[in-house]
């Protein structure tokens, strides 16, 4: 009878040893994978015009999965709504397992003609005296994201490093002596003959003007007295020889900029800054062109801008 007892003993230590070493292996195999295996957003940053990431601070955004050819678990874009801080997807989304490799798929603001990655539509705000939200169309694509490994450990969610897709110019007046004693300001400042409607592809990252749309003249947001700024995709109005901003002052005279015979070299994903001297008669860009890039750029080099 007592060796039975001890033989059931020993099957029983057995039997608990291999329940810990698969609990251990299952540890390892799902690593930060969620139980539940639902699709979650733990943070978010769009990597700035300078070098520090500042935190998303939209209200909607796209998410699309797609694992291969044919696969039950692609998914759609999928809206995402901030709400009070945290996100939810209109719909459940959820990994096929801890292992598989996805590719990833992300855009904001959220856009409902969106199906297509390699060909996601983005209308681009004319007036943006209000501020520039709503035109900055940010992105992440993550080809072959493997949730036990690269989601969030402490979350086990997924984190979204956003890149801009378009270009953010800003303009500063700096005034010549002759306004001295004038108790003039700048009334308004446009960006001519810019992208309306262009098609985004999420895997390459480049952007192409869509076909049939005209160009348009975008109202620069007022940053502080004296500096405005735009985000928007160059078009007509910023090839050579293009009057390319209007800055209209408070008297109701226009100073208009020229694009350089040499041209300007405006590339997507990338800040620019300008400071445009209003003369007499004139408007003179008082320095070569300084760059903020969200990546790496090259200088600008100046022209000039005449009233009319």
């Amino acid at each position: 009878m007592k060796y039975i007892k001890n033989t059931l003993v020993f099957f029983a230590l057995i039997a608990g040893l291999a329940a810990c070493s698969s609990e251990h292996d299952n540890l390892q195999e799902y690593g930060n994978y969620p139980q539940d295996g639902v699709v979650r957003i733990s943070s978010m940053v769009t990597k700035a015009f300078s070098r520090a990431s500042t935190p998303y601070a939209g209200n909607t955004l796209g998410l699309c999965l797609e694992y291969g050819v044919g696969d039950k678990y692609n998914t759609d874009m999928v809206r995402w709504n901030n709400v009070n801080g945290s996100w939810k997807a209109s719909s459940q989304m959820l990994w096929k397992n801890a292992t598989d490799p996805v590719n990833v798929y992300a855009y904001a603001p959220f856009q409902v003609s969106a199906t297509d990655v390699e060909n996601l539509p983005f209308a681009i705000v004319p007036d943006q005296t209000s501020g520039t939200e709503a035109a900055d169309l940010v992105y992440e694509y993550i080809s072959g994201f493997v949730p036990s490994t690269d989601l969030d450990a402490n979350t086990q969610a997924l984190s979204i490093d956003f890149n801009h897709a378009l270009v953010k110019l800003t303009v500063n007046m700096i005034y010549g002596n002759e306004f001295d004693g004038k108790n003039l300001t700048v009334k308004s400042v446009k960006l001519n003959q810019t992208a309306s409607y262009i098609n985004f592809n999420l895997t390459t990252g480049e952007a192409v003007i869509a076909p049939g749309y005209q160009p348009q003249d975008i109202l620069m947001y007022k940053v502080a007295d004296d500096k405005y700024e735009a985000i928007f995709y160059p078009s007509q109005g910023q090839q050579p020889g293009e009057k390319m901003i209007d800055v209209t002052m408070s008297n109701d005279k226009i100073y208009q900029y020229v694009v350089p015979t040499s041209g300007l070299n405006l590339e997507a994903g990338k800040a620019y800054e300008m400071n445009l001297r209003i003369g007499k008669d004139k408007m003179l860009i008082s320095n070569n062109l300084s760059i903020n890039p969200w990546e790496p750029a090259e200088d600008l080099t100046g022209g000039e801008a005449e009233k009319i």
